[in-house]
């Protein structure tokens, strides 16, 4: 039992100081303040870094420890579905910031249908998750 608590709080505490490390490594660079301000949100900054950390902390308690919900069928999907909005708006955030797609625009000579480009990868992007989750990939 002492030795379950142990490496349980030692998961825990490594997966906290991993999450929170790539967490500061997003704040800093500007990720939250880009998006928020996107969002019409910026007044907001210091709220929504502290609750990301706090959702970190609690993803990362959740993964050590099991945890069963009632009516999992039913907040699953949504679960997902808001999680896939959070980690897509993250990642363009992201792919903002670096200016990763003006480079790659240069560097594959593209000047027309940027924004159809970023649609196909988004849509592939959800075409794999489906796969993933309904076409039982997963297993």
């Amino acid at each position: 039992m002492c030795e379950t608590l142990l490496l349980g709080g030692l998961g825990i505490c490594a997966g906290i100081i991993i999450a929170v490390g790539a967490a500061s490594l997003a704040a800093a660079v500007g990720i939250y303040p880009r998006l928020l301000a996107k969002a019409n949100g910026a007044e907001h900054i210091v709220f929504a870094e502290n609750v990301a950390m706090m959702g970190i902390c609690l993803g990362t308690f959740l993964s050590v420890y099991t945890v069963h919900f009632s009516g999992g069928g039913i907040f699953l999907p949504l679960f997902g579905f808001f999680m896939g909005i959070y980690v897509g708006c993250l990642l363009m955030a992201l792919a903002e910031v670096l200016q990763a797609f003006p480079v790659m625009f240069r560097r594959f000579h593209i000047k027309r249908g940027m924004s159809f480009l970023i649609f196909c990868v988004a849509l592939g992007k959800l075409c794999g998750s489906m796969l993933f989750f309904i076409g039982g990939f997963g297993k």
